[in-house]
């Protein structure tokens, strides 16, 4: 005791304990310094400790309680105790904790500090049945949770604070556990243990579906799997047309009557013959796309001859849509006669002429091959007259065929006589063949 205390209560009331001095009757030592175990340093103020001298003194849960009524005789402590007592009567020695690692179910006693591996199957560690007060048992778990296994603590028939079991829930969490009295363990000293029970030092969890977490004390664990969050009161996301499917990435369950929102569909505003009514760019319509509306441009007006063709204007026709048709041309009159001038060179033309008539031959004349495009079988008659002089020599070009009946040489030269050569298309040969001549006019 300090040397500058006057009494031994103020010598105690210095030592450095957490809590302050409480006095206590006679009784009160006789009931509680003969049953709790010696512990020697003061400084753990979790654990009971007690000293004894002139008047009993004990420190228990941090608090110093001081016996104000004198005695001469302590408590009975058995031999064990009364050894680690010194001679001078300075005070008592820690007992030895007994350290133990277990990996099944397993019965605690007094003063045991339990190592918890629990990798490979559950374990239960059960406190002393009949322990006395002030009696502690301490235990840790130290597996990492792999195995999913549980490590539990329980009571045999009496609480832990008023479950009848709990739960650590953490590697390396743990708690000491101290007999009180009755039916009742207290935890001190707790670090990380759940609870199965629902006891007072256990926090009931206060979630709300789609809200942040209230927030709990520090010390208070909660037994649940952390990959489990709390329901998201966010609306999902309205998908597109060819979204991807995607797992997402919000950590959060959805409620089983939760909708995703779904694209919209545009109103039909397709008009016939008319472009169709613009939309959002991302608002689709249950349609064919090579579905066009109808065009109520008039179809083009066919030519005799036109080939088959499908065409390249994409929209639909209209079921009583009409083509045009080509207008019939003007039949041609049963002989198409045609007058020319005379010239050196006359050339008929067979496209429009089947009876060509050339005035008075004045000079020598050429027949140049006709143009056109004569049809097998055609005819063409060329009407000629010498004039006042006579004499004019007719030519004909190679595409006129003469025969030995008909041949060239058989034009009059008599002044102003008159005559007429018949030609006929022959397509095989490609000639028009004289097939007669009329004179004597």
């Amino acid at each position: 005791m300090p040397g500058t205390a006057t009494t031994l209560r103020d010598a105690m009331a210095a030592i450095p304990v957490p809590g302050s001095v409480v006095d206590k009757g006679i009784a009160f030592f006789n009931s509680v310094a003969g049953t709790i175990g010696p512990y020697g340093t003061q400084d753990q103020s979790y654990k009971p400790n007690y000293a004894y001298g002139q008047y009993a003194i004990i420190i228990q849960g941090g608090v110093l309680y001081w016996c104000n009524t004198a005695h001469t005789s302590r408590p009975t402590f058995d031999a064990t105790e009364q050894t680690s007592w010194t001679s001078a009567g300075g005070g008592p020695t820690t007992p030895t904790l007994n350290v133990r690692t277990v990996t099944a179910n397993t019965t605690a006693v007094a003063n045991d500090f339990i190592l918890v591996n629990a990798n490979a199957a559950n374990v239960t560690v059960t406190l002393p049945a009949s322990p006395t007060v002030g009696q502690s048992v301490i235990v840790q778990r130290i597996d990492n949770l792999v195995g999913g296994f549980t490590c539990t603590i329980q009571a045999a028939g009496m609480t832990i604070q008023g479950d009848p079991t709990c739960t650590i829930v953490a590697q390396f969490w743990g708690a000491t556990f101290t007999y009180t009295g009755g039916t009742t363990w207290n935890l001190s000293s707790t670090i990380g243990v759940g609870s199965s029970g629902g006891g007072t030092s256990f926090g009931a969890p206060a979630y709300t579906f789609g809200t942040t977490n209230v927030a709990g004390s520090t010390g208070t664990a909660v037994a649940t799997d952390a990959t489990i969050a709390l329901f998201d009161a966010t609306a999902p996301t309205t998908s597109a047309v060819g979204d991807a499917a995607a797992v997402g990435s919000i950590a959060k369950s959805a409620r089983r009557d939760h909708v995703h929102g779904r694209e919209s569909f545009a109103t039909n505003a397709v008009v016939l013959g008319t472009a169709a009514a613009a939309g959002a760019a991302t608002t689709p319509m249950r349609s064919n796309d090579t579905i066009a509306a109808f065009d109520a441009t008039a179809p083009v007006t066919q030519a005799f001859g036109d080939a088959a063709a499908v065409g390249a204007i994409a929209f639909a026709a209209r079921r009583d849509h009409k083509h045009g048709m080509p207008a019939l041309p003007t039949p041609p009159a049963i002989v198409r006669t045609t007058s020319v001038a005379y010239a050196a060179t006359v050339t008929p033309n067979a496209g429009t002429t089947d009876v060509l008539n050339i005035a008075a031959l004045t000079g020598a004349i050429t027949i140049a091959a006709p143009s056109g495009s004569p049809v097998d079988g055609q005819t063409l008659t060329i009407r000629m007259l010498q004039d006042g002089t006579g004499g004019r020599v007719v030519t004909w070009n190679v595409a006129f065929a003469f025969g030995t009946d008909i041949t060239a040489a058989m034009e009059p030269t008599t002044a102003n006589s008159k005559w007429e050569r018949i030609f006929e298309w022959n397509a095989t040969d490609s000639k028009w063949r004289a097939t007669g001549i009329v004179r004597g006019f």
